[in-house]
């Protein structure tokens, strides 16, 4: 699955949106939201001593454009039904 962190200004969609792009290749149109998952359990701490916990919200997408690729970010792509 594509993911990423949002930028400082960025909606949730336009980062879902860009995070696809950026990972797969894909232009994509958002058609909804599934579901917003988060844990209490799911800490990360930086070097920095920074903590954070993660929220992650997973759409419903419609490609509408581009070509499939493998990036930097990602070593496999393929289709689950």
């Amino acid at each position: 699955m594509p993911g990423g962190k949002m930028e400082p200004g960025e909606s949730a969609s336009e980062c879902c949106v860009s995070e696809v792009l950026e990972e797969t290749g894909l232009t994509v149109a958002l058609e909804r939201l599934v579901g917003v998952y988060s844990s209490p359990n799911r800490i990360v701490e930086y070097t920095d001593c920074n903590r954070k916990q993660g929220v992650d919200l997973l759409f419903e997408a419609a490609i509408i454009g581009g070509d499939i690729r493998t990036t930097e970010g990602t070593t496999d792509v393929g289709y689950f039904p």
